[in-house]
């Protein structure tokens, strides 16, 4: 929330945050979102998938940020935790 809170109204709208639970507990993964309270795209592949996005994006952990461009390639496989003051200047960069 606090790295969204940076960017303007416009900037917003080039960019989204999309999180992918690979929870197996689709009532647990509701559940953490409502407490959590997280705006942005939600999606759930489970773990236990051969094909799940756990696989796909390689996250032997998590949590795992991707930074992904507009033409939809894979920029970065392992990004800065939303923490990292500097994530904020890749996420500039990736929309202008």
């Amino acid at each position: 929330k606090l790295l969204k809170k940076k960017f303007s109204k416009k900037q917003l709208k080039k960019i989204n945050f999309i999180y992918i639970s690979i929870d197996n507990d689709v009532n647990k993964w509701k559940n953490s979102i409502d407490v959590l309270d997280i705006d942005g795209y939600h999606f759930i592949s489970p773990s236990n998938h051969s094909k799940g996005a756990g696989k796909y994006f390689e996250a032997a952990s998590i949590p795992r940020y991707v930074l992904i461009n507009k033409k939809g390639d894979i920029v970065n496989y392992s990004a800065k935790r939303p923490s990292d003051q500097s994530l904020f200047n890749d996420l500039l960069k990736l929309i202008e």
